[in-house]
């Protein structure tokens, strides 16, 4: 039996219920520049995606993004969840943020609904109680817009790769509307240096003195007058 392609009409999906769930990362999205609009600042932004213990009606895990801002101040979000994900700890400086991927937590969801759809969200993470096994996701997934990987960019969710997308177009626009660079002007000396060695300084390549000023046109003489001129 043929099967055609077909625009879903409910456009519906499912999402983790409310509540905690024990979730994993599974995806670590750094997602470039974008404008606050409340600072009208650039900040930088990660996309975090986690896998849940709960599964959708074919079996499927199902998961749960979040974007927050590129900040280790340490009440950012991205702190909280770095926190979480270590266990409860501080990590030292210098952790490589790609070796949480992987790693377990609690999280909180919590619904919003927007027009006629419901989005999961997640509002806070805290590190697993002593004793409790994580979650182990079905793979992980790193990304990062400075240093672009095509195929790491495929498997990212579709939001992530829209928020990457604009942060690729407000570069374009930067670079466009940056005033272009002042020539530098080639400075020329006065007039030339007598050295009493051959081996002093040279010009650098190219370097071309000015042109002498042309020598006025002679005098004419008292024969080529024109003697036509009426007075």
């Amino acid at each position: 039996m043929p099967r055609y392609f077909s625009k879903s009409e409910s456009g519906s999906f499912e999402i983790p219920t409310e509540g905690s769930h024990v979730a994993s990362l599974y995806c670590l999205a750094f997602l470039g520049q974008h404008v606050n609009t409340f600072s009208n600042k650039l900040q930088e932004l990660v996309g975090l995606g986690w896998q849940t213990d709960e599964t959708d009606s074919e079996g499927r895990p199902l998961t749960v993004l979040e974007t927050v801002t590129y900040s280790m101040y340490e009440r950012s979000k991205l702190f909280a969840r770095i926190v979480a994900l270590n266990g409860g700890k501080e990590p030292q400086p210098g952790l490589d943020l790609r070796t949480l991927l992987g790693k377990s937590s609690i999280i909180t969801v919590t619904h919003t609904a927007k027009a006629d759809k419901t989005f999961a969200n997640v509002s806070a993470a805290s590190p697993l109680p002593r004793g409790m096994a994580g979650h182990t996701p079905n793979g992980t997934l790193y990304f990062d817009l400075e240093e672009f990987d095509a195929a790491a960019y495929s498997g990212l969710p579709k939001r992530f790769q829209r928020l990457a997308d604009d942060a690729l177009g407000q570069q374009v626009t930067q670079a466009q509307a940056a005033p272009p660079l002042a020539p530098v002007a080639t400075l020329r000396p006065a007039a030339p240096v007598a050295h009493p060695s051959p081996g002093y300084p040279r010009p650098a390549p190219g370097y071309a003195p000015p042109p002498a000023p042309p020598a006025p046109p002679p005098a004419p003489a008292a024969a080529d007058l024109d003697d036509d001129i009426p007075f």
